[in-house]
């Protein structure tokens, strides 16, 4: 079956996300609710299962997809966001935000896994959450046009 021309743009983008949302949910979603399950660990991964759910259906045309590929394209934000706000509390907690600092080979591997959080999750998820804000479908009234003119 020949995929129209005008669906190869979605459904690539639904195929990027899919892939995105696979990894995601294999590097960073599994390990850490294996090791130390929270509250916004646990809704990341439903947002996630929503983001898949909304690839799904957007590569079989169901209408309304987009809202579900917005909502899910949040966990990797959601998650970032968070991580970003602990590790600049780990930092202000520790003072190495004010003491003129000795570089040591764990701020070395606290920074390096920082830029990969950032770069990794926080940035791809802007991103997307973006890329799908801005393709949602606008909505259609559900009422005829006659209906609104009054006469």
């Amino acid at each position: 079956m020949a995929v129209p021309e005008c669906d190869r743009p979605l459904r690539r983008r639904a195929a990027v996300q899919m892939g995105y949302v696979a990894l995601f949910a294999l590097f960073v979603l599994w390990p850490n609710l294996r090791s130390a399950p929270s509250l916004v660990l646990v809704v990341a991964t439903t947002l996630t299962a929503v983001w898949l759910i909304g690839g799904l259906a957007t590569w079989v045309r169901l209408p309304r997809a987009d809202e579900l590929l917005l909502c899910g394209s949040a966990a990797p934000v959601l998650l970032g966001l968070t991580q970003l706000a602990y590790r600049i509390d780990f930092l202000r907690i520790h003072g190495a935000l004010t003491r003129p600092g000795a570089a040591t080979e764990s701020a070395a591997g606290f920074i390096a896994v920082w830029a990969a959080e950032l770069l990794l999750v926080l940035l791809p998820g802007v991103a997307f959450v973006w890329r799908n804000a801005r393709s949602l479908a606008p909505l259609q009234p559900n009422r005829p046009e006659s209906a609104s003119k009054r006469t």
